[in-house]
């Protein structure tokens, strides 16, 4: 029996950047949060890191105050967030979460209608 692979490239990721999602996974061993921000050029599919504060990776920064300097830019972006969490049995945890953030703005709502039409 054949079989075949298929391979499906939905967004390329750059050296750099894989490099980064790789540190950034480490940090999970540390005691503090962090977060990465990333986009996707719609055009050319590649992913991009967002730099706030002139880091790539930031830490023990609230996500409310990641949010307000998110809204500036009205783009969609996946936030990848590190918390650290106590346990009930006072045990740390820090999971792994993907939150898409998608600001509702006129302007990108007339992007997305521009790319379905």
């Amino acid at each position: 029996m054949n079989s075949e692979t298929i391979s499906l490239n939905i967004v390329n990721i750059s050296e750099e950047v894989a490099l980064i999602l790789t540190k950034f996974k480490r940090l999970q061993r540390i005691q503090s949060s962090a977060t990465l921000v990333l986009s996707i050029n719609n055009e050319t599919n590649e992913v991009h890191l967002d730099q706030i504060d002139g880091e790539s990776i930031i830490r023990d920064k609230p996500l409310e105050e990641i949010a307000e300097e998110l809204i500036a830019e009205y783009l969609p972006k996946h936030v990848l967030r590190i918390p650290h969490v106590k346990t009930r049995d006072q045990r740390s945890s820090f999971p792994l979460c993907n939150v898409w953030y998608c600001p509702q703005s006129k302007k990108y709502f007339k992007l997305i209608v521009m790319e379905i039409s």
